[in-house]
């Protein structure tokens, strides 16, 4: 089962965009392990005004397609991005963070962050930047600590 609904709504000027969203779904049993349905909900607010644009979305799974009878679950994340866009630039940052617990009943944590930059050529073209920040722990145990810089051009037709 998946339901959906959205909001979206300009007053004086400010833009509001609120969404819902549920899924449902039957898991099943492999080599005699039973798993546990999925059951996810999402939600999403983001507002607008001139150039900026922020938003904060959500996630919920629980223990979504984890072992019946285990301890793992608690299978989360969120996000909350701003973009700014003006004349022919655009800046933009966001940061993301997951979350679960495993079978061992550990934590496992991933968080990114992207602060990025474009500027359009025009005629299509855009070229930009992104620097990256990623963090994976697994076990309260960092596994994934890598920074980076990224650039592009889009040529769109």
């Amino acid at each position: 089962l998946l339901v959906i609904g959205k909001y979206s709504a300009e007053m004086e000027g400010v833009g509001i965009d609120l969404a819902y969203g549920m899924i449902t779904g039957n898991s099943g049993q492999v080599a005699a392990v039973n798993y546990n349905d999925l059951d996810e909900t999402v939600y999403s607010v983001a507002l607008s005004y001139a150039g900026l644009t922020v938003d904060y979305r959500k996630n919920e799974a629980g223990n979504s397609g984890t072992a019946k009878n285990g301890n793992a679950g608690n299978n989360q994340g969120s996000s909350y991005c701003g973009v700014y866009r003006f004349d022919k630039f655009g800046i933009g940052a966001c940061n993301v963070e997951t979350s679960m617990t495993d079978a061992n009943n550990l934590d496992n944590n991933s968080k990114t962050r992207t602060y990025a930059a474009d500027y359009s050529l025009g005629g299509g073209v855009t070229v930009g930047a992104v620097y990256f920040t990623v963090e994976q722990s697994a076990n309260n145990t960092i596994m994934t600590d890598v920074d980076g810089v990224m650039t592009m051009m889009s040529i769109g037709f």
